[in-house]
């Protein structure tokens, strides 16, 4: 048995294709605001910051590269999409594929705040392109034998429990990120290979502190 690690990236879709289709979300005057100005304020707020969090939801976000790696440090596998080049829904039918390969083999999934983000995103934009995920939850838990969250294992499963990626690969003395996830959207177009680099260090922090915490297959 072995960890096959990942870790995902995400972006925003268009603003056009977000604005025509009316997937941001509704923005709700407060009652006690009646001047029209404010309220137009108000709404332009709204919307800037639902624009700037596009990434964030499976609605208005969509996955732009995943990397994963399983044993070696030096057979890391980063999968990048490109314009032009792989689609999302290419992107996910291979990363799905490798995860059902592993499983079948008796591996489990590893990554870092997997469970609260990765995995829901990765599903919930599968289902939106017609792409079949891996079974990993049963409507209400997620399969334990199949998924490590490292991050649910540093809290305990305490939701507000403190602790980035960042901050443990200090702690731990295990290397460092290399930048943000908030701004791999604008470095995958400015700079791929960066991006990259980026995201295969962020994958080959996951078998290193997995380790530190005992947890090895």
């Amino acid at each position: 048995m072995a960890l096959l690690h990942f870790d995902c990236e995400t972006k925003p879709q268009p603003e056009a294709y977000l604005l025509a289709n009316n997937l941001l979300p509704e923005f709700e005057p407060p009652a006690n605001i009646k001047d029209p100005d404010k309220i137009a304020d108000r709404a332009a707020a709204h919307r800037a910051k639902a624009l700037e969090d596009a990434a964030l939801s499976a609605i208005t976000g969509e996955i732009c590269a995943i990397g994963w790696q399983m044993g070696d440090l030096e057979k890391t596998y980063t999968h990048l999409l490109a314009v032009g080049s792989v689609t999302e829904k290419v992107l996910l039918e291979e990363f799905w594929r490798e995860g059902r390969n592993a499983v079948n083999r008796g591996d489990r999934l590893c990554g870092f705040n997997v469970k609260s983000f990765d995995l829901p995103f990765l599903i919930r934009r599968s289902w939106i392109l017609g792409v079949k995920p891996m079974d990993l939850h049963d409507g209400k838990w997620w399969l334990d034998r199949s998924v490590v969250d490292l991050r649910d294992r540093w809290t305990f499963n305490d939701r507000h429990g403190a602790g980035s990626l960042a901050t443990l690969a200090t702690l731990f003395g295990i290397g460092q990120k290399t930048g943000s996830g908030a701004d791999f959207a604008k470095l995958m177009v400015s700079d791929p290979e960066k991006a990259k680099e980026y995201l295969k260090n962020d994958v080959q922090l996951l078998p290193r502190l997995a380790a530190r915490m005992g947890i090895e297959k």
